[in-house]
């Protein structure tokens, strides 16, 4: 398969430490080929289905494994741009948007995490927060 990105560089098989899945990684560019789920399957905060979004539009790259025009979207709840094969659900990340990614996929869950734990609160318990908060701004005598 050839680099969708560098489109010489041939990309080479890898193991990822910890799992049985094999990666494709071009040593030009070191962005990382994955077949379809196999995000999923190596980083746990990843999307669990992952689709392409409405506001998907055509990429200047080519699906390296079927050889079609890929497209190009933010990763949900991310501001990282990916390109996805619509064809074989591929993925393409350049270097480091998978830390990208997790790292922005753990801000967002955390945050849904805190949201969900607030509004399981009482409305009193809420208020006496607030007030108990407060009071740390209150000049001490």
């Amino acid at each position: 398969m050839r680099c969708p990105h560098c489109e010489k560089s041939t990309l080479e098989t890898f193991q990822v430490k910890g799992s049985g899945v094999r990666l494709d990684r071009c040593n030009g560019c070191s962005g990382v080929w994955y077949d379809s789920d196999e995000l999923q399957q190596v980083m746990s905060v990843a999307e669990e289905k992952l689709h392409m979004l409405d506001k998907a539009h055509p990429s200047q790259r080519l699906c390296p494994l079927c050889l079609r025009e890929m497209f190009v979207f933010d990763y949900p709840q991310t501001d990282v741009a990916v390109d996805m094969c619509g064809h074989c659900r591929g993925l393409w990340l350049d270097l480091h948007e998978a830390e990208r990614i997790k790292t922005a996929r753990k801000q967002w869950m955390q945050q849904q995490d805190a949201e969900r734990s607030n509004s399981a609160k009482s409305p009193l318990t809420n208020i006496l927060e607030a007030v108990f908060h407060s009071l740390d701004f209150l000049p001490a005598n």
